[in-house]
């Protein structure tokens, strides 16, 4: 390995970013409900303006990485959405969240794919695929731990573990700066119009492509009812136990500890059925792969419908952690097979 210090920070890297975030984000949407005040159309439109800022963004910070600095990136990334989330946790109307988390999208785009790249160019291309699976099995860890610390704050004040966890990204970000080590990054001098037109060019020839195959336009069609729905589930999944369903008493804890329960149980569910489904299932043959991929969708729909006809809170929960494991499962199959073809 080239730089065995870099794999180091990587590590620490990894592992803190994951702990804090899941030290803010377990009790996000608890506080959006019971501190702001959201409905459900504003948590939808929070989060949409995240992702329209992400978008906007995503090419203008990338050349930053390209150009400049993967290092640099990384740090400002760091910074702004460790700065945005302690605004958040400052914030207690929809106008203030929303700008809060169009900062926090920004950021996200100076952290989307630079820190890969940077530790690829530090340690070699045939060490990489060995650093990210030791990075997978510390963020298991880290989440989980996360999640447990974020509802001990939550008990405490909701707004703790949000204020403590952008505080503690911000400080990470300093610790970086006198640490984190770049010698392998050689700058592309053509990273911005490089970046542009593939951008034009990929979508010029997206479009081409659907309209010579009809059969693209339903695949097309498919993945916009499926992220609408999606989009809907991870906006308001946690909602829903919050405005529509009594949680069952746990002793003298607040009902927030059963919001640790919830993203723990799914966490634990996707960790196992990921590597059941790594063990078993047969992906060599194409056919073998689709069936298996809509096998997966259709249960995923049945698990969103059972989920919001719900009658009661242990159905709700066994349906919601369904899902979560349904997606982890699902994901790096349909990645797998779309990277194929």
């Amino acid at each position: 390995m080239k730089n065995p210090h870099a794999f180091r920070v990587y590590l620490t890297l990894s592992a803190a970013s994951t702990f804090f975030n899941a030290v803010m984000f377990t009790v996000l949407t608890v506080y959006y409900v019971t501190v702001a005040g959201l409905n459900p159309l504003q948590l939808v439109l929070v989060g949409t303006v995240m992702e329209i800022a992400t978008l906007l963004f995503e090419i203008p910070t990338g050349i930053v990485a390209d150009l400049y600095s993967r290092r640099l990136s990384v740090i400002i990334g760091t910074f702004v959405t460790g700065a945005a989330l302690v605004m958040v946790g400052f914030s207690s109307t929809f106008f203030m969240i929303a700008c809060s988390l169009a900062v926090y999208g920004i950021g996200s785009t100076f952290l989307s794919g630079a820190r890969e790249a940077w530790i690829v160019d530090e340690v070699g291309e045939e060490h990489a695929s060995y650093v990210f699976l030791r990075t997978t099995r510390i963020r298991r860890i880290a989440q989980l731990f996360g999640t447990f610390v974020s509802v001990g704050l939550a008990s405490i004040a909701l707004s703790l573990p949000i204020l403590l966890g952008g505080s503690l990204t911000v400080v990470l970000g300093v610790y970086l700066i006198f640490v984190m080590p770049e010698t392998g990054f050689q700058p592309s001098v053509t990273a911005a119009r490089s970046s542009w037109r593939a951008m034009r060019t990929g979508m010029a020839d997206g479009v081409q492509l659907i309209q010579r195959r009809p059969l693209l336009r339903w695949f097309l069609m498919v993945a916009i009812v499926f992220g609408a729905y999606a989009e809907a589930f991870d906006r308001l999944g946690e909602a829903h136990f919050l405005i529509n369903f009594d949680f069952p008493a746990l002793g003298n804890f607040d009902q927030v500890v059963w919001f640790g329960i919830i993203r723990a149980g799914a966490q634990l569910l996707g960790f196992f059925g990921a590597g059941m489904a790594s063990q078993r299932l047969q992906l060599d043959e194409i056919g073998s792969t689709v069936r298996i991929l809509s096998i997966l969708q259709l249960c995923w729909i049945g698990g969103v419908i059972a989920f919001g006809l719900a009658g009661n809170f242990y159905t709700a929960l066994l349906a919601y952690w369904s899902i979560g494991a349904i997606q982890t499962v699902h994901q790096p199959i349909y990645s797998g097979w779309l990277n194929q073809h």
